[in-house]
């Protein structure tokens, strides 16, 4: 446990900065000499493909939540289509497409723990068999403040067969694709 003394001058706006230390039985003097002892508690944040530690003053810190894993279906893959073919109180999206000449798939960004690797494909699957051309299938990431991402994380997102497809169409923002193809002259975005 990580204890930051915060003396009282420093309360006041004026002072030296906290200073960080083990505190330990005979160092009573040294804390003497501060108004107050902080407790920290070491709390491990994900980020990217990693994990970050922050300190968090135990007083800020009611819990923390993480995520249950709950056991998932044996074959992914297989139960994705087996939903596109057999959706509730709806036809397949094979027959939904046909005849359709434009699609766009929205996905969460990598911020986001979606399952988009193993759901897009078989959706490009189903569009392609239904007619779809390549070229008119536009996959837009939803990023709202997020940066835009990497081409190795569009591959990750989309799965490796779809972002290989020649002709479909990978954007992080729907800015990008409205201004680039959708605008004619004149028209304020």
């Amino acid at each position: 446990m990580v204890y930051y003394l915060v003396p009282v001058a420093m309360k006041m706006g004026i002072g030296r900065r906290p200073c960080s230390f083990n505190l330990c039985s005979g160092h009573n003097d040294v804390a003497a000499e501060y108004d107050e002892v902080i407790k920290m508690a070491k709390v491990e944040l994900k980020y990217i493909n990693s994990y970050v530690t922050v300190d968090v003053p135990d007083r800020n810190l009611l819990a923390v939540l993480n995520p249950e894993d709950f056991p998932g279906v044996s074959d992914p893959l297989q139960e994705v289509k087996n939903a596109l073919m057999n959706p509730i109180e709806s036809l397949p999206l094979k027959e939904l497409a046909k005849g359709k000449k434009n699609v766009v798939i929205l996905a969460s960004d990598i911020t986001r723990p979606s399952p988009s690797h193993i759901l897009i494909p078989p959706i490009v699957e189903e569009l392609i068999e239904a007619g779809v051309n390549c070229e008119n299938i536009l996959v837009i990431f939803g990023l709202g403040y997020h940066r835009k991402h990497t081409e190795e994380e569009k591959k990750q997102l989309v799965g490796e067969s779809v972002y290989n497809l020649a002709n479909v169409s990978i954007f992080c923002s729907v800015c990008e694709r409205f201004l680039t193809h959708f605008c004619s002259p004149g028209i304020i975005v």
